[in-house]
């Protein structure tokens, strides 16, 4: 077994009085489990607690809603013999719908919930090549981003990442249930325009109706492989960290907020990002991207 082929990022999170740690191994050739692991503290270790079925797992978030633990994980790609993308391209314009067309990218990730002792899979929803997962909170409500980095039925890099909010699941989303919206992503619009949006009223009713996460907006990215939700003056933001495209000179791209939806806000001026983070020194907020090829920067709202 090859030690150095995978890298293992194992985020620590506090479920009760137990820990948790989510295996959150990008390893998109071969199937994969997600797995829980809870800290035993009188031996010092960490034994095996439940192994979550996932298909190429590439990021796992935890977050709570209303008192209710969950973990989202995300999916990457589904078949293990497309290593290289040699069987699982698809000429521009193959239609996703023949028999022969493959489509490994498109593929539902999972929301879990904590039931107190084990996650129990609470929904299915529909990404393209999912590699991040990010919650945040605007005004109470709670949103969910899904980094897509690749649609199989367009055979490209260059489509949406989605926005969904939680709320009350409708019955039907244009022709399909939700919870298991297939891999033509129910809800996006791969032309980057605004997905509808929902019924503001949508989550007043009664705590009998089932809730979980719908499409919300649909953002244009290409090649992405991270997004991160950041405050600034209070404003809301999204970065979303990828490649340049026809559309856009630079990888790295801000989102802001506008009340209802997220709007275009600007770009770094940095290449090909693979990784981002934010934060603030004394009183300064700090924007670090990782650029797989120069320039190479570290931002400051405050450098003008």
């Amino acid at each position: 077994d090859c030690g150095a082929c995978h890298t293992f990022t194992l985020p620590v999170q506090q479920t009760g009085a137990d820990f948790y740690i989510s295996d959150a191994t990008f390893a998109p050739f071969s199937l994969r489990s997600a797995i829980s692991f809870q800290y035993e503290g009188v031996a010092t270790r960490w034994e095996e607690r439940q192994l979550l079925p996932s298909v190429g797992a590439s990021d796992s978030e935890f977050f709570v809603i209303n008192g209710t633990q969950y973990l989202a994980v995300a999916h990457y790609r589904a078949h293990e013999s497309c290593f290289g993308d040699v069987e699982c391209t698809n000429p521009a314009g193959a239609d996703p719908l023949v028999k022969d067309t493959v489509t490994p990218y498109n593929i539902e990730s999972k929301i879990w919930r904590f039931n107190g002792t084990d996650f129990e899979e609470h929904q299915g929803i529909a990404t393209r090549g999912s590699l991040d997962m990010e919650h945040f909170q605007i005004s109470g409500e709670h949103y969910l981003v899904s980094a897509n980095n690749f649609d199989s039925s367009r055979s490209s890099a260059e489509t949406t990442s989605t926005v969904f909010r939680w709320q009350v699941i409708p019955p039907v989303i244009n022709g399909s249930n939700v919870t298991s919206a297939g891999p033509s992503g129910n809800g996006s619009n791969v032309n980057g325009s605004s997905a509808e949006q929902m019924d503001p009223t949508a989550n007043e009713t009664n705590a009998s109706e089932v809730r979980g996460f719908v499409p919300y907006q649909e953002i244009p990215t290409h090649d992405v492989r991270k997004v991160v939700y950041f405050q600034k003056d209070g404003q809301h933001y999204l970065i979303v960290i990828g490649s340049p495209s026809k559309a856009r000179e630079h990888g790295s791209v801000l989102w802001r907020w506008d009340g209802v939806k997220f709007t275009y806000a600007g770009e770094l001026g940095a290449g090909e990002a693979s990784a981002v983070s934010v934060f603030s020194i004394d009183d300064a907020l700090y924007i670090a991207v990782a650029v797989a090829q120069s320039p190479r920067g570290v931002y400051s709202t405050n450098s003008g």
